[in-house]
């Protein structure tokens, strides 16, 4: 007898009529052979595991941001703003009230930074890298933020209720005009983000998506619209992600989508929106990953699920901690050459391993594959052997501490 190749991998696409599609695949990273020399022209790789790198204070979290800025790394833990060494050493900065997420962006001054920190009301707060002065922002004109990002100089940010978008003053994350600020010009609907991308501000409100450019005035005319628009408006603020050199995003109709020049372009399937009915788009939250060739956005549903668009294959699968339904993942962030993740429940920092066969210490990772439906028009199908092929390592192991620099 001569054995056939039977093809089970796959992605994530599960359809409400489950005798049609129901193809399910966890914690794997599908890959395609890049040469005629391997065994096989697909094959599963294990998702990195999460190795212990940073164990928060009993009680602290969850990572509510992260961000690097020049390879220095902060996280907002708990009510807590840190700096992360490379040692893994937490030194505490200041504090940041509440328990909502947080968006985080940097500046460039003399000799250093300024980081901002932004929670989606009037408060926001900033630390020089200089000075290491850390307080909340008191200028009257500040009216707070939610999205924020850097473009020329200026810190661009949206005003908490979404009614327009503003920007500070040059190289200065702590003083703003009242004047500099500017409503979404192509439909009144509110503002749910902004992200930076190729020298332009992209404004993704309800029900649109507008484009801004430097135009070099002043007193509010620094930057216009380009009267460029597209239909494909934005669900979920934190679902708003730079990858690819494009942005990504979940959009209003529950689809995702990718940008490509001005338009929106679909990458999910129907039955991506299937499985999201019903859950709470607002608070679904995403992050990018790009390492060993993969190119992945990561979006999470915290009632829900996290699902990982992969731009090199096109497939989308899921990513899942044990007990839970959902990646234990609030937040992850390349710093150096690691990619830092973030705990939702608790202040634990980890870094994504290939090699690491757990999520933390002691807590399995577990893989699934569900494949696709097989069927031979009513007839009797026979699969007398099958055959799977393995690569088997031994798991690596290490306790981890928690060190806080006071």
């Amino acid at each position: 007898m001569r054995y056939t190749p039977l093809d089970l991998l796959g992605g994530s696409n599960v359809d409400d009529n489950v005798a049609w599609s129901r193809e399910d695949t966890i914690n794997y990273i599908p890959q395609k052979a890049s040469s005629s020399g391997a065994r096989t022209e697909h094959e599963f790789r294990d998702a990195p595991g999460l190795k212990p790198f940073v164990m928060g204070p009993t009680g602290a979290g969850p990572v509510r941001g992260s961000h690097d800025c020049e390879g220095k790394h902060f996280v907002v833990m708990g009510s807590t703003f840190y700096q992360i060494t490379t040692a893994g050493v937490a030194i505490p900065i200041g504090t940041i009230p509440g328990t909502q997420r947080v968006n985080i962006a940097h500046n460039q001054i003399v000799g250093g930074n300024e980081v901002i920190i932004t929670t989606g009301t009037p408060n926001g707060y900033v630390y020089n890298t200089v000075t290491q002065v850390f307080g909340r922002i008191t200028d009257p004109g500040y009216p707070g933020g939610g999205s924020v990002d850097y473009i020329d100089t200026y810190l661009v940010s949206v005003e908490p209720y979404g009614r327009y978008w503003f920007w500070s003053d040059q190289a200065n994350a702590t003083s703003y005009n009242t004047l500099n600020r500017t409503e979404a010009e192509s439909d009144p609907d509110s503002i749910v983000g902004l992200a930076v991308n190729s020298f332009e501000v992209v404004v993704f409100g309800q029900n649109t998506v507008e484009f801004f450019y430097n135009a070099g005035g002043i007193n509010g005319s620094t930057f216009r619209s380009k009267k460029v628009m597209n239909n494909h408006g934005c669900a979920a603020r934190d679902s708003i992600v730079k990858l690819d050199n494009s942005l990504f995003w979940l959009g209003v109709d529950g689809i995702l989508y990718r940008l490509n020049g001005y338009q929106a372009q679909p990458i999910s399937s129907p039955q991506f929106t299937q499985r999201i009915a019903g859950l709470n788009w607002a608070k679904a939250f995403a992050f990018a990953y790009e390492d060993q060739g993969h190119v992945i956005y990561y979006i999470t549903f915290p009632d829900g699920q996290t699902f990982g668009y992969d731009v090199t294959t096109g497939l989308t699968v899921r990513r899942e901690s044990y007990g839970l339904n959902r990646w234990r993942l609030n937040t992850l962030t390349k710093v150096g050459r690691n990619w830092i993740g973030g705990d939702f429940q608790s202040g634990r920092l980890y870094t994504l391993d290939w090699n690491y066969p757990m999520e933390g210490e002691g807590t399995p990772l577990v893989r699934e594959r569900v494949t696709g439906n097989v069927a031979n028009n009513q007839n009797k199908i026979e699969v007398p052997l099958v055959e799977l092929l393995f690569q088997t390592g031994t798991p690596e192991v290490e306790p981890v501490m928690f060190v806080e620099q006071p």
